[in-house]
């Protein structure tokens, strides 16, 4: 339908690291230069009669140098979550005025360790935001938020899942009351096999219901890597499975009911 390019894109602008689409507006993360090298910014599409036109470009009035604004962006209805690698994550509400923000950053005192700490990915569905971060060591965990009248608030504790480097919370998303969290290094297969998991928010807060891995995820399948969540269907990517030959891939299904 059509190929979309900035309109004042630039060299090492990176625009495409990141995409999102709900309804007849699209968002693209560009974490590379904007207001200082690899700072960021998400421009946002809109379709209409006439095709898909750029009505906007996003950037963090806080931003700095090597905040990596856009590594991730995500999309639901009026309000979309983006990720800032070193920064935390900001929300944006859409008005008259178009994408503005809503509320103040998210996150930003959020760490896992006394290790330098990074924001690796953001979802939204509704009134829940969930992000996931990790040191340079691989540890990693995610939060949880909720919209209410006091704006958008921590959800609970960090969730985090045993085991030193697994890069859990590098890929994350949420439908509703479910999140699904990937950790493609988890070793329980075999050194990063990996694994995702199935948290629920009920009545006592978020918890852990399934863990998934494939009956022959095995070494290296990077199981977790990618992953996408809708209602009751679960996707998960395994880009170093070898069926097909080394690194070939694999994506795996699951209803939960």
């Amino acid at each position: 339908e059509a190929k979309l390019s900035a309109t004042d894109d630039d060299t090492f602008s990176r625009f495409g690291a990141s995409v999102a689409i709900d309804g007849d507006y699209a968002m693209v993360g560009a974490w590379g230069n904007a207001m200082g090298t690899n700072s960021g910014s998400v421009y946002v599409f809109e379709r209409t009669e006439s095709g898909w036109t750029q009505v906007q470009r996003l950037v963090a009035e806080d931003g700095t140098e090597y905040d990596y604004f856009g590594v991730s962006v995500a999309i639901d209805g009026d309000h979309a979550v983006v990720g800032a690698t070193y920064a935390g994550a900001y929300v944006f509400h859409r008005g008259s005025a178009g994408w503005v923000r809503d509320g103040a950053k998210l996150a930003t005192d959020l760490v896992i360790s006394a290790n330098d700490y990074r924001y690796t990915e953001a979802a939204i569905s509704g009134d829940r935001i969930i992000l996931g971060i990790r040191n340079d060591e691989g540890d990693g965990g995610v939060y949880l938020f909720e919209r209410s009248s006091e704006g958008w608030v921590q959800d609970g504790d960090e969730i985090t899942i045993q085991g030193e480097g697994n890069w859990f919370g590098r890929r994350v998303a949420i439908w509703d009351d479910y999140a699904l969290v990937g950790a493609f290094r988890d070793e329980s297969r075999g050194s990063a096999a990996g694994a995702a998991y199935l948290l629920h928010r009920g009545a006592s807060g978020w918890e852990q219901q399934v863990k998934f891995s494939a009956t022959d995820t095995a070494e290296g399948d990077w199981f977790g890597i990618a992953l996408a969540l809708d209602d009751t269907n679960v996707v998960i990517g395994a880009l170093g499975d070898a069926d097909a030959g080394p690194n070939s891939g694999s994506a795996y299904l699951w209803r939960y009911r």
